[in-house]
């Protein structure tokens, strides 16, 4: 998933690491180069209150969708969240109201679609995939794993 090919680089000027030096910041599913390394990240994102938020949401009457929802990002983690396969939406009200186009309220949104009927095994692989980089995203923020909020939405986002 290189984005730009196998520089020996991040963007900031750190050397990449081969996977099996990396120490839990980075992992298969994160971009390698063209992009800050962690620790730089984490510094550039000190300026910005970013959350994930993670849910399920009904997205059909037979599909439902695990969601990774991040608030406030800096630019430098914008691109990252975009090389992730993350889309600029609305944020999620609840369970029942999916995001929509960008208004008021925006976040980086991802989606995992699955049937509803589908076999508790594979929806127990989908979740730990799901945990998996909403952890690993957790890494490039200051305030670490504090930042990711499970079964959740952002408070200034939901009605009261």
């Amino acid at each position: 998933m290189e984005r730009f090919g196998a520089d020996s680089f991040h963007s900031c000027g750190h050397p990449i690491l081969p996977l099996a030096d990396v120490a839990g910041d980075e992992s298969e599913y994160a971009p390698r180069s063209g992009f800050f390394c962690s620790r730089c990240m984490q510094a550039a994102q000190t300026a910005f209150d970013t959350h994930i938020y993670v849910n399920m949401q009904q997205i059909a009457p037979r599909m439902a969708a695990f969601v990774l929802e991040v608030t406030h990002s800096g630019p430098e983690f914008a691109e990252f969240l975009a090389a992730l396969g993350f889309e600029f939406r609305q944020a999620s009200i609840n369970e029942l109201e999916p995001s929509g186009e960008v208004g008021l309220q925006p976040v980086w949104r991802k989606e995992f679609w699955f049937e509803v009927n589908l076999q508790a095994h594979y929806v127990i692989a989908l979740m730990a995939r799901i945990k998996e980089e909403a952890y690993l995203l957790a890494d490039y923020l200051p305030n670490g794993t504090a930042a990711v909020h499970f079964l959740d939405f952002p408070a200034a986002y939901v009605d009261v």
